[in-house]
């Protein structure tokens, strides 16, 4: 899976992949392995919480640093993911889908609410982040879904 991340305003690009000992990330020339467990991801060595303080913030080194997935691609045949642009929006994690707030052929704007997700008990909202049309929902409200799941798409406007 190949991921492009915005941390913090410097953009990177990762691709993960599953090897015989585990999960390694590669970024440039360096390869790093990986472990995830409840929220906590260690790379190297390196531990990184992500969650609950907030689904745009990663802790670094007791810091919150704000980051954003700008591209995620080879992930249960999605071909391109943003987090919320153009293409089909997936859940950014597992949870429940509690509630829809567009309909198909609705025109949205960057920060509009696209649908809330109720995970940890806590309610996110799921927002655009691009201007487009919604061109079909896909889930159902109530529906469990995750990071695999394509809730909806949206094409420029």
């Amino acid at each position: 899976m190949k991921v492009k991340l915005d941390v913090a305003g410097d953009v990177h690009d990762i691709q993960f992949e599953e090897t015989d000992d585990g999960w390694v990330a590669t970024l440039g020339d360096a390869t790093f392995p990986v472990e995830s467990k409840d929220g906590v991801l260690r790379v190297d060595g390196q531990t990184f919480v992500v969650g609950p303080h907030g689904r745009n913030d990663v802790q670094v080194d007791g810091c919150l640093v704000p980051y954003r997935i700008l591209e995620l691609h080879g992930m249960a045949g999605a071909e391109s993911v943003g987090a919320g642009g153009h293409g089909p929006i997936h859940a950014p994690m597992t949870g429940r889908l509690e509630e829809v707030l567009v309909t198909a052929g609705q025109e949205v704007q960057p920060g509009d609410v696209l649908f809330v997700l109720e995970a940890m008990k806590m309610r996110n909202q799921i927002k655009a982040q691009a201007a487009g049309v919604v061109a079909s929902i896909h889930a159902d409200v109530g529906a469990t879904v995750d990071p695999k799941t394509v809730v909806l798409e949206l094409t420029p406007a």
